[in-house]
């Protein structure tokens, strides 16, 4: 829900924030199985423990930072638009 001077309410944002995030773990996951990665694997050239790559390929990422997985994209090679609606 907009408020008047455009901004979204909490909800509203949260909600785009979820979306955001699923949206880019679908692309980590993509790469995985392009790569052929096992989770193990695919931590090890993230830079990240294996659970946390659990819980992307789980798509289990409702509570990881948004930002957070944008940089484990660019440590993937892959690149990541973001799209502001006015």
């Amino acid at each position: 829900m907009a408020l008047q001077d455009g901004h979204k309410s909490g909800s509203a944002a949260l909600q785009d924030h979820a979306r955001g995030s699923r949206y880019v773990a679908e692309a980590l996951r993509k790469w995985m199985t392009r790569e052929g990665l096992t989770q193990a694997q695919a931590a090890k050239r993230l830079g990240v423990v294996q659970p946390y790559v659990s819980e992307i390929t789980c798509n289990k990422v409702d509570k990881l930072s948004l930002d957070h997985l944008v940089g484990l994209c660019a440590k993937a090679g892959l690149t990541v638009a973001v799209k502001l609606a006015a």
